[in-house]
């Protein structure tokens, strides 16, 4: 494949240095085969799992789920394991998509770029949840989460601590809890999402619950 490099950590920051979104998306659409297994046996990527494990505890099995920036559906197959069944799917990647719809994982998938206003309902959704997009989206997806959020619904962000507290994440987090449309619920301890490569990186998994207006 041209310009693709041969190793899991190859491809990852291969993608990474993209330097714009068409770009971003094309590396993304010609990683996709390879994805899982770069991130899952290459790296032992856990933070799906990480993920999960606080929706569990917090949002009942029947509700109504979108996996923002779903990616090849890892996050999706962890919440069908835990018994999750009404999830959407989103990513502005079809080539990431396609492997997500090969899962058999998710009621619809979208394409959509989570740095624009969604092409979503007001109230759609009682949960949302988006893991490891840090370094691709900004903060303002927020405001679209809480948009689309129905009233006590929860907002599940699990991505890079330190990225997210110098970022418009932590500014959007905090404006959304000023104005009255987030209470926060939670933000986890550290972990180590990507040991083998990445040893420096911690990921922590932040917590909103949506209030009523």
């Amino acid at each position: 494949m041209s310009q693709r490099k041969d190793s899991a950590i190859g491809r990852i920051n291969w993608t990474l240095e993209a330097g714009d979104p068409d770009t971003l998306r094309a590396r993304y659409d010609l990683w996709a085969r390879d994805y899982d297994a770069d991130i899952t046996t290459g790296e032992d990527y856990h933070a799906p799992h990480k993920s999960v494990e606080a929706l569990a505890g917090l949002v009942a099995r029947d509700r109504e789920i979108l996996d923002a920036g779903c990616g090849t559906g890892l996050v999706g197959l962890t919440m069908q394991a835990a018994g999750y069944g009404a999830i959407d799917g989103l990513d502005f990647s079809p080539g990431m998509l396609a492997e997500a719809d090969r899962k058999g994982l998710y009621r619809r998938l979208l394409q959509a770029d989570l740095n624009q206003p969604l092409p979503l309902e007001p109230a759609s959704y009682d949960a949302v949840i988006m893991v490891g997009t840090t370094l691709h989206v900004t903060g303002t997806c927020f405001y679209e989460f809480a948009r689309i959020l129905r009233p006590d619904g929860l907002l599940l962000f699990c991505g890079w601590d330190k990225l997210f507290d110098q970022s418009q994440f932590a500014v959007a987090a905090g404006t959304l809890i000023a104005d009255g449309l987030l209470r926060e619920h939670s933000i986890s301890a550290p972990f180590k999402p990507l040991p083998r490569s990445e040893p420096h990186m911690d990921y922590r998994v932040y917590v909103y619950r949506r209030l009523a207006t």
